[in-house]
């Protein structure tokens, strides 16, 4: 019964995998279709296949025991609530840096006070 529900999770896992990998190959033929045709790079894509790839190495090892590499994995306990929370606290200090750094613009723009260009001089005729 076990054996069966483990190679049900494998086989899910090794079509998920699947599904990810067509999904990387999609993303990076939109990468440079957007870099070299449309000469503006998306800026989401990095970002995207970074995070499928870490879905798909957190499957495999939670599930299968091993990594993309075929390397044995255990799972630590408290590991998730870690991760969870180191990620909110990041979350909170990108958010202050943020707001900082609008309100540093805004004083910036305001105390620059300059006109947009300069006139040297004026021929009259």
């Amino acid at each position: 019964m076990l054996d069966r529900i483990a190679d049900a999770i494998n086989s899910a896992l090794v079509f998920v995998a699947g599904v990810s990998l067509v999904t990387l190959i999609v993303i990076f033929g939109w990468l440079v279709y957007g870099r070299y045709i449309l000469n503006s790079t998306p800026t989401w894509v990095e970002q995207a296949a970074i995070l499928i790839i870490v879905i798909i190495n957190a499957l495999k090892v939670k599930f299968a025991g091993y990594d993309l590499l075929g390397n044995p994995q255990e799972a630590v306990s408290g590991w998730t609530f870690l991760v969870v929370l180191m990620s909110i606290f990041f979350a909170i200090t990108c958010l202050n840096l943020y707001i900082m750094a609008i309100y540093l613009a805004n004083i910036y723009h305001e105390i620059k006070k300059r006109p947009l260009y300069i006139i040297e001089s004026v021929q009259r005729f």
